[in-house]
């Protein structure tokens, strides 16, 4: 499988599984702190503190687009 540079949430998603959040929620339950997590499957602390927060990973382009009204606003 080839990987394009920078491409990290795909790295993250192969390493972390199908449902990270899940296997985060899961390792935190036993009681592991998110440093431990992240040394378990080799990523960045912060990736693993955002998956706990439930803050989404946000690409600022495709945010930008699902924030664009899709049809014109009609006057009231």
């Amino acid at each position: 499988m080839s990987r394009l540079p920078g491409d990290s949430t795909r790295l993250d998603h192969d390493r972390l599984g199908a449902y990270p959040r899940s296997a985060v929620a899961a390792l935190a339950d036993l009681g592991l702190s998110d440093d431990e997590i992240a040394r378990y499957f080799r990523v960045e602390r912060s990736r693993i503190a955002r998956l706990r927060e439930g803050r989404p990973r946000i690409d600022c382009g495709a945010a930008a687009l699902a924030l664009r009204p899709t049809t014109p606003a009609h006057p009231g």
